[in-house]
């Protein structure tokens, strides 16, 4: 039996430069193709602060997925946690200068939530005293010399209108005086950070996974302990023997002098090695099976789902993965540029696999509106290879 979507139905009356694109019919899997600039990846950070509606520090997670390549220090040139955060918002010119303008999310399906509307709005002034983090202590010593306390914050609103039919429930604590919404609001300033607990906010499990994050070893070894101490890791081993015969087992040791936790990846043919001599596609194969497994029951975002694997193994990795998604009951969204990826997802045979799948071409002719068009995946792929359709 078909398991029924999450989410149901998406619409982004405004996020970012997206303006009125809608996401109807969804399925277990769905594709979204497009030109550059398309909004392609937009689309998947809107679903991802719908799914944590109220949650700030989820939204700073989801604004700088962008700008943060590395665990190192960030890219020379890279947002701010508050510019990141702001430029989320659509902005239009007022006397010259772009000023954020709210963002309206609507969506169907069993999540609590079906309408969110948020405000930013500029302001200047002291942050109080008791926000700062030591960081922001040293700095406002500093400041204090030359008598310049003032700084230019962001104040978020946030409003989340409930969906009477979920049958997620909430605690109470959670609903605002207005009947069936919930509400949250914070001042951040470049000098306090985020530092607000958001236990316990209504969230739905999810993950975004970014065309680089499998080269990012400190969160594979971060998401690979957190699946050992939920009891899990056996169950990610058992993923990816499915599209590797040869894999025994994943450790982290801890190597000298430095102590330093290194991961390593046991195969029948070679022992252990380490997983930085592996090819890419482990790599970006362990990352996805981590982010579904982490992702169970919820929603897996997926950026350029075509990642790091060759042409020639895509026949075998999106079986794998629509597979791993029906077993865990993850909703997929996964963008693409890939003529190969669209070919290599309708070539699967798999019961029920295109009614399990839908695809979705995103368009933008320079005006404010987007325009998202539904196709089966089979026709996709026809329009694509036969009439020619743009893609890229």
């Amino acid at each position: 039996m078909a398991l029924r979507p999450h989410l149901t139905d998406f619409f982004v009356e405004s996020f970012r430069s997206l303006r009125e694109v809608e996401l109807s019919n969804l399925e277990q899997v769905n594709l979204i193709v497009g030109g550059n600039n398309s909004g392609k990846t937009s689309v998947l950070e809107a679903i991802a602060i719908a799914l944590s509606p109220v949650d700030f520090m989820d939204w700073s997670i989801t604004a700088r997925s962008r700008e943060v390549r590395s665990v190192f220090a960030a890219r020379e040139g890279a947002l701010s946690s508050l510019d990141a955060i702001k430029w989320m918002f659509p902005h239009k010119l007022v006397d010259g200068l772009a000023r954020p303008e709210q963002i309206v999310l609507s969506m169907g399906g069993e999540w609590v939530v079906e309408k969110l509307v948020a405000r930013c709005t500029l302001i200047k002034g002291i942050p109080p005293e008791g926000l700062f983090n030591d960081v922001g202590r040293r700095n406002r010593r500093n400041r204090e010399e030359t008598f310049d306390l003032e700084e230019a914050g962001l104040h978020l609103e946030v409003k989340a209108h409930l969906n009477r039919s979920s049958k997620i429930s909430l605690q109470p604590s959670f609903l605002s005086s207005e009947d069936n919404t919930i509400y949250n609001e914070i001042s951040l300033w470049p000098s306090t950070g985020l530092t607000q607990n958001q236990g316990g906010r209504p969230r739905m499990r999810k993950v975004l996974l970014s065309p680089y994050s499998h080269r990012n070893q400190p969160f594979l070894l971060k998401s690979i302990s957190r699946l050992t101490e939920i009891g899990l890791k056996d169950r990610l081993i058992e993923l990816l023997k499915s599209i590797d015969r040869d894999l025994l087992d994943i450790d982290i040791i801890t190597s000298e002098p430095f102590g330093r936790p290194t991961l390593l990846v046991n195969r029948k043919d070679a022992g252990l090695l380490p997983i930085s001599v592996l090819g890419d596609g482990f790599r970006r194969a362990l990352s996805i099976a981590l982010a579904m497994v982490e992702a169970r029951s919820g929603v897996l975002l997926i950026d350029e789902i075509e990642t790091a694997f060759h042409v020639s193994v895509l026949d075998r990795v999106f079986p794998w993965m629509k597979e791993i998604a029906r077993d865990l009951n993850v909703q997929v969204f996964a963008t693409t540029h890939s003529l190969e990826a669209i070919q290599a997802m309708s070539n699967d045979t798999t019961t029920n696999t295109q009614q399990s799948l839908a695809a979705f071409h995103l368009s933008n002719d320079g005006s404010q509106r987007h325009e998202s068009k539904r196709y089966s995946l089979d026709m996709l792929e026809r329009l694509v290879r036969d009439r020619g359709l743009d893609i890229r």
